[in-house]
């Protein structure tokens, strides 16, 4: 969890483009995903066009 939950307004929530993205965005509970090697593999329908 960041320090300052506002370093992740410039962040998109959109976890269907492959990059990086934030989770939770507007709680204290924000944070940022790194999709790695074989996670679309658990989430075949969010996986990049």
């Amino acid at each position: 969890m960041p320090k300052d939950p506002s370093s992740m307004d410039g962040q998109s929530t959109d976890y269907t483009t492959g990059a990086p993205y934030v989770m939770f965005k507007g709680t204290p509970y924000v944070h940022l995903m790194i999709p790695m090697t074989g996670y679309y593999d658990y989430q075949p329908t969010a996986a990049p066009k």
